[in-house]
């Protein structure tokens, strides 16, 4: 009866034990990593997640600084945070490149946030988000000292051209090959001044055809 006992209050503290986990969200989407983060945050990771207790996990985020939206031209400069103080005067906006060079932790921080459903508990769960901008080396040890898992990432990190080996550059399937006796020369600076000339007086056809165009009707 004592070993059923403590067995049921090892389960009882495992449950209600906080994990701490780390998150890589170098080149990542901040909206894709938002929803997994949330997840472990809420504690739906765990196979007896119900949404009453507090299952969840606390969240190291670290090169916070290096996320990639999808498009920047769409969302980092024309994506708009909204806040305000219920004040007509008091309301900004403000684009996510704009609060990105403001403060790199707070995009991840604002779209965990809109994840993690808007009760009293949200509240709770925000305070076991830890974001740091750089890398793992900026964290503090006592924080790391108690991570014992990684979030895997939302997205697979690009490579780089110089970042692939010669023998991976060689195996890489190619159309055609060029010939080894293949050079595009550069143009002289005479073949350059014409090229210009050329250029300059084609952009002025259209001003001498309404200057003759002109002429003609007087």
């Amino acid at each position: 009866m004592l070993c059923i006992t403590i067995i049921s209050e090892f389960k009882q503290w495992r449950a209600f034990a906080k994990d701490w986990l780390i998150y890589d969200a170098f080149m990542q989407c901040p909206m894709l990593s938002a929803e997994r983060i949330a997840k472990y945050l809420m504690g739906k990771h765990i196979r007896y997640y119900d949404p009453t207790s507090d299952f969840g996990a606390h969240v190291v985020v670290i090169n916070s600084r290096y996320i990639a939206a999808k498009d920047n031209s769409r969302y980092w400069r024309r994506f708009i945070y909204t806040s305000h103080t219920r004040f007509p005067v008091n309301r900004v906006e403000e684009t996510m490149g704009e609060i990105h060079q403001r403060d790199p932790t707070e995009v991840i921080r604002l779209e965990t946030k809109a994840i993690l459903r808007n009760n009293e508990s949200r509240k709770y769960q925000l305070f076991r988000l830890h974001i740091y901008p750089e890398n793992i080396e900026t964290v503090p040890k006592d924080i790391i000292a108690n991570v014992s898992g990684v979030i895997p990432q939302v997205m697979r990190v690009p490579k780089r051209l110089d970042e692939y080996s010669p023998s991976e550059l060689k195996e890489f399937p190619k159309l055609f090959d060029w010939p080894e006796d293949y050079h595009v020369a550069p143009l002289s600076p005479i073949a350059m001044k014409l090229a210009t000339k050329k250029f300059k007086i084609m952009l002025l056809y259209p001003v001498y055809y309404v200057l003759w165009s002109f002429k003609c009707i007087k």
